[in-house]
């Protein structure tokens, strides 16, 4: 089996493409990481995804054409010197959760890449011991995972500019929930310790999930997803310490044996969030927000790979798992439907019959944002467990993700439901 870790490696990639990708991340680094406000700038990620699926240089221009309009150039500095600035440790911390402080702490990353590498510049900052690790580990997976997501495309591909805005991302994101108060965050900032049941064995993550999808109490009301407000309900006192009891129910010993066994368990149920929650069998419909629980599984890994401990390991990992339930939940609690893997496709287009060949190129003509990463992700799903069975859910789902796309009229409109597929009648 291929190292788990390992990024893929596909046919395709040519020195043309190559250069055009330099071409447009240097530009794109110019940009500010979010537009409107709080969306966050995904170009560097669909360029990434589409170059490894061998996208052409047009495919890739065509790629940033389409998403550059709507972003925003850097802000101004707020310190004359970033540099020195946040080179001291309070005034760092002192500013993280601030988006508008993005172009200083990107001026900040750029410098201290360049001194020390993308790698050392990671563990110093991302897997440090103190209060800006712990933050920045918390930050990376608040606003749906996408600091987690942007520094393992720095991991991935070793590229100084990516690892630079991964970091900065890191930084400044703000926090979805006051970590005083929602209890399942305890394990990352290492406020109690959460081995409550050391003396019985681990349950399964599904089970967990089953768990959690049984407890309608901890649902917000109301019909749809609304994101600060259902926020603030999963981290409150009321609601965040069952949530926790439930999660700490799957155990990760800082052991280099069940950390590969629980990153496993993982990554399955990071496809399952996906997969098998659709509103409707066969009718391919997938939730926006467990989409990103697969397409950030492809980076925890790499991530994985480059924590210098095995207990930093073995706490992502378990923090990983309260975040996924955390997006479990604002979806509405969708059931889990494990047995759909194992049922012959059936959509309503042609797209059972696609090989990968077919399932990449349809990825990098499309313009969604996200489609060419989810593609990625079961890519990388199927050559780690595809072989294990005679009906390959890896493909069957890819196919089913590029149907789902066909139906839409075209690539203006959402592809991926964003009210909450557990809300769905």
């Amino acid at each position: 089996m291929e190292n788990i870790s390992n990024p893929i490696a596909l046919p395709g990639i040519t020195y043309d493409s190559t250069q055009k990708l330099e071409e447009l991340l240097k530009t794109n680094h110019a940009f500010h990481i979010y537009f409107d406000g709080i969306k966050h700038n995904h170009i560097a990620h669909n360029l990434i995804a589409n170059y490894t699926l061998g996208a052409s240089p047009e495919e890739l221009q065509a790629v940033f054409d389409k998403h550059n309009k709507i972003q925003k150039p850097l802000l101004a500095l707020n310190f004359d010197d970033p540099i020195h600035a946040l080179g001291d440790p309070v005034t760092f911390a002192a500013h993280m959760g601030d988006g508008t402080y993005y172009s200083d702490y990107l001026a900040f990353f750029d410098h201290e890449i360049e001194k020390n590498g993308a790698y050392a510049t990671f563990q110093t900052y991302y897997c440090g011991n103190g209060i800006i690790g712990a933050k920045m580990r918390f930050q990376s997976l608040s606003g749906v995972l996408h600091g987690l997501i942007h520094v393992g495309y720095g991991l991935e591909t070793g590229h100084t500019l990516l690892m630079s805005e991964g970091l900065a991302l890191c930084a400044v994101e703000h926090g979805d929930f006051d970590c005083t108060t929602a209890t399942f965050t305890g394990v990352l900032f290492n406020r109690f310790d959460d081995e409550v049941h050391r003396d019985t064995p681990s349950a399964s993550l599904l089970d967990v999930f089953q768990e959690l999808h049984e407890s309608k109490d901890i649902l917000a009301p109301g019909s749809k997803i609304n994101y600060t407000h259902d926020m603030a309900l999963i981290g409150s006192a009321d609601k965040s310490p069952i949530i926790e009891a439930i999660c700490s129910k799957w155990q990760v010993k800082a052991d280099a044996a069940d950390i590969k066994d629980k990153l496993n368990e993982l990554l399955s149920l990071s496809f399952h969030l996906y997969a098998t929650t659709m509103h409707e069998y066969p009718a391919p419909h997938f939730d926006f927000f467990l989409m990103h629980a697969l397409t950030s599984g492809y980076f925890i890994p790499l991530i994985l790979s480059h924590i210098p401990t095995l207990e930093l390991q073995a706490t992502m990992l378990k923090v990983c798992c309260r975040w996924f339930a955390v997006c479990y939940i604002m979806t509405g609690l969708p059931e889990i439907h494990s047995h759909w893997l194992s049922q012959p496709i059936a959509t309503p287009t042609t797209t059972s019959t696609f090989s990968w060949s077919d399932i990449i190129q349809h990825a990098n003509k499309d313009g969604d944002a996200h489609v060419a990463k989810v593609i990625r992700s079961l890519i990388k799903l199927d050559i780690l467990y595809g072989k294990e069975k005679q009906e390959n859910p890896f493909l069957k789902v890819a196919q089913m993700t590029i149907g789902f796309r066909k139906l839409q009229d075209d690539d203006i409109k959402f592809a991926w439901l964003m009210t909450g597929i557990g809300y769905e009648k």
